[in-house]
């Protein structure tokens, strides 16, 4: 037998565990996508923060409500009419 045919032989014998070692950062990341699951099951997003950044500038943050009874499109259009600092409604 000559070499190559002995490493050929260990790599057919170990395909499956050389496998698993070159795949680790795809595990990685579907670990950590698991935990967000479990995590946003167990501790479900009740409130989100929406902050608005202009050239650099932080300019207001405004808060949506997911768990009240008004649906999110009338929460976001009183915010809209609400406008911003400087009188200015946006459209």
């Amino acid at each position: 037998m000559n070499n190559f045919n002995i490493i050929l032989d260990f790599v057919i014998g170990n395909a499956f565990w050389i496998g698993l070692i070159l795949l680790y950062p795809v595990w990685v990341r579907l670990g950590d996508i698991l935990g967000m699951v479990i995590r946003e099951w167990l501790h479900p997003t009740q409130k989100v923060i929406i902050r608005h950044w202009h050239n650099h500038q932080f300019q207001k943050a405004v808060i949506v409500d997911l768990a009240s009874d008004e649906p999110l499109v009338k929460q976001l259009k009183k915010l809209q009419q609400e406008g911003s600092e400087d009188g200015r409604t946006r459209e």
